[in-house]
């Protein structure tokens, strides 16, 4: 590259860098503050008014869906053990082909429901969230199911 090029690169940044320190004057939207930081039309008024009804619906509504949501993660993180907990079980198991492919079905259920689980801003209402709590309850019960399926399974085969 050529070393003009590279010394007029380095004037320019070097000026932008300067242009916007320079023009960082400590004033706010263009107007003097006093003392105290408070712009002179603004000495009566505060900058954060009390919140209407709205705003305190608002504010509860999304503390409710938050608990609700804590709730569908620690289900969450129930269905990742199962799906762990199986996975270390039928490590090397023996088991007959049709019996094999709903295990299989199952275990993909439970997987795909983790992949790309929806996160709180997903949901609008707490409702919405129950019912995603209801398919991950759903899918936890039927690893339940198949874990002691499992450990029938173990207990049947042949010791080494």
């Amino acid at each position: 590259m050529n070393r003009n090029i590279v010394f007029a690169a380095i004037v320019l940044i070097a000026a932008a860098t300067a242009y916007s320190f320079i023009s960082l004057d400590g004033t706010v939207n263009r107007h003097e503050t006093g003392a105290d930081g408070v712009l002179p039309g603004q000495a009566g008024s505060s900058l954060n008014p009390e919140p209407g009804p709205a705003q305190v619906a608002e504010r509860k509504r999304r503390e409710a869906m938050r608990a609700e949501y804590e709730k569908l993660e620690q289900a969450r993180d129930g269905v990742r053990k199962q799906l762990a907990t199986l996975k270390s079980r039928l490590w090397k198991l023996r088991v007959p082909p049709d019996r094999a492919r709903a295990i299989q079905e199952q275990l993909a259920q439970g997987h795909a429901l983790l992949k790309n689980p929806p996160l709180l801003g997903a949901f609008s209402s707490v409702d919405e969230i129950a019912g995603e709590m209801e398919k991950v309850s759903g899918v936890n019960a039927r690893l339940e199911a198949l874990g002691t399926d499992v450990e029938a399974l173990l207990a049947a085969r042949e010791p080494r």
